[in-house]
């Protein structure tokens, strides 16, 4: 795999919404034809739509990452401090 792009953003200058946005944002832009962007965006469960910019989350004690796309994909990953990782992770 090749990486196209890396970026570090610190955790309190973006909004989780705003990441999923970012990702979403950064796989249109590099993979996805205007049609497959428009079909990402109809209502789930109808004739059009694709999962192409759909994120998913993989969460453990150090860190959570977010996915979204196929090929390609963007991924960002949220490390914890040692001392974050109760705060984050005591209320599930």
């Amino acid at each position: 795999m090749n990486e196209l792009y890396r970026a570090e953003i610190p955790i309190g200058c973006i909004t989780d919404q705003k990441l999923h946005d970012l990702l979403r944002c950064l796989v249109s832009k590099v993979g996805l034809t205007f049609q497959e962007i428009c079909d990402s965006y109809v209502k789930k469960n109808t004739r059009n739509y694709t999962s192409h910019l759909e994120v998913t989350t993989d969460c453990n004690m150090t860190h959570t990452t977010y996915s979204c796309g196929s090929d390609p994909y963007a991924t960002a990953t949220v490390k914890y401090r040692p001392d974050e990782e109760l705060k984050n992770h005591g209320d599930e």
